[in-house]
């Protein structure tokens, strides 16, 4: 049980993505007033995620909401990592299930092409 005083410290601990100790990987949660702590679900916790293996043209943020079947909720897309050519993938930020398998790849498809198969890099992923 961590005690954070300021606001703006408990945010950016809850929004800043995958945090490890020990190279364990650690779920952060907040609690409300009157809510005992063992009754806090730890489930979901945010990842940066590389997409690799994109068809052109798929590296847009509709295709990257769309992939969140691979996960719980999208949260974001990096757009700044799009500026070059030479890139090659995309970075969205999701909410991962921990009770879930990762996902290290889907098959998408573009009308009139055939499947491709897109694989997924968790970002700062230890021990899951």
């Amino acid at each position: 049980l961590l005690k954070k005083f300021h606001m703006v410290n408990l945010n950016t601990v809850l929004q800043g993505g995958s945090r490890s100790f020990d190279n364990h990987l650690l779920v952060f949660g907040s609690i409300k007033v009157d809510v005992i702590p063992s009754q806090i679900l730890l489930l979901h916790i945010p990842f940066w995620v590389q997409v690799h293996d994109l068809l052109v043209g798929f590296m847009i943020m509709t295709v990257g909401k769309h992939l969140r079947n691979f996960s719980d909720d999208f949260m974001e897309y990096n757009s700044k990592n799009n500026y070059s050519f030479w890139k090659r993938y995309m970075r969205i930020r999701v909410l991962v299930d921990i009770k879930r398998p990762l996902k290290i790849f889907e098959k998408i498809k573009k009308p009139k092409v055939e499947w491709k198969i897109v694989s997924f890099k968790y970002e700062r992923l230890r021990n899951f």
